[in-house]
């Protein structure tokens, strides 16, 4: 049954989703969150087994109830309610270009991991940190921006091998704006 479902609705009274609850919902293309959801784990858009499992490949939106005190969505991409961390952005989102709000200052573990249609991503100056795995197999990608202020970086970056894309081939530029004494700067002059 899972393979028909194109819609999920979280209703009211539930507080939590569990980590892989999207698990094989291959045919799913937006999920609405209710206003009582208070917890939403990282790994809930992922397979368990992330290497073989893709998650939700069609997943285009998802949007949170106005009245959640706890999160909110933004254009179909999930944030935290005070808009601080960038949780999730869907894997089919149809955008090309995507530049992070302003106002986020984490881009969450796995946040864009799997996405299949963005090619550019920037990321401004009030971003501080990179979770773990957050560009993991995000094969469209063709170039990423990052301002100098990131100082928490996921411990596969910078090194471009380790990052996780499906194609890295096909990924053509990433700028970061170094500034001197920088967390980025000493790793990249490292090598």
């Amino acid at each position: 049954y899972r393979k028909l479902v194109k819609e999920i609705i979280i209703g009211k009274g539930i507080t939590e989703i569990a980590d892989f609850a999207f698990e094989d919902y291959e045919n799913l293309e937006q999920i609405v969150i209710s206003d009582s959801v208070s917890k939403i784990p990282s790994l809930a858009f992922l397979g368990k087994e992330e290497y073989d499992s893709f998650g939700c490949p069609k997943l285009s939106s998802i949007i949170v109830d106005k009245n959640n005190q706890y999160y909110k969505s933004i254009d179909g991409v999930l944030f935290t309610f005070d808009m601080k961390t960038l949780l999730k952005y869907p894997q089919a989102k149809p955008d090309l270009y995507y530049e992070v709000d302003a106002r986020v200052s984490n881009i969450g573990d796995h946040a864009f991991s799997r996405v299949n249609k963005l090619q550019c991503l920037k990321v401004g100056e009030n971003c501080r940190s990179v979770g773990e795995f957050a560009f993991l197999n995000i094969s469209s990608l063709r170039h990423m921006y990052f301002a100098s202020s990131v100082t928490k970086w996921p411990s596969y970056f910078p090194f471009i091998e380790q990052v996780g894309f499906d194609k890295p081939y096909r990924l053509t530029g990433i700028v970061i704006k170094k500034k001197k004494n920088s967390t980025i700067h000493k790793l990249c002059n490292k090598n």
